[in-house]
């Protein structure tokens, strides 16, 4: 079976609002969606790995130039589910590292946590907004 996994656009310019209000940089786009968290999404770092960075690297050019901006394995169907029930629906994630450059997150376990958070506290913003408690 096949189902539209549109989401809000809407909702996604209200998100985009949201994280200008809290100074957040933010950018919207394509997510993909994969199979798995290396080959498909163009990782050197798996346990097994058929192309080198080369590859890597044209791969990775030719889906920003498709507009992709993320790889998630299951946001398309949370946002097939979502638009099943008629219920809006967006994605709202956190870039730990430039896949450009590399594979792994150079960050400290401190900014990690706050950078884990942030995509929780634009959706309670949302939240709040939309049930008119600010």
């Amino acid at each position: 079976m096949q189902y539209d996994s549109s989401l809000d656009e809407d909702l996604v310019k209200q998100l985009c609002q949201i994280c200008k209000l809290m100074d957040i940089d933010y950018t919207t786009g394509v997510t993909m969606e994969s199979n798995d968290f290396y080959e498909e999404e163009g990782r050197l770092d798996g346990g097994l790995c058929a192309y080198k960075k080369e590859e890597q690297k044209s791969y990775l050019d030719k889906l920003y130039n498709q507009g992709v901006k993320n790889m998630q394995m299951g946001s398309s169907c949370f946002a097939a589910f979502c638009k099943r029930l008629n219920a809006k629906a967006a994605i709202v994630n956190v870039c730990l590292a430039d896949r450009f450059e590399e594979d792994k997150y150079p960050l400290s376990a401190v900014k990690l946590e706050l950078y884990e958070m942030m995509p929780c506290e634009v959706v309670v913003q949302l939240m709040r907004r939309q049930l008119k408690l600010e």
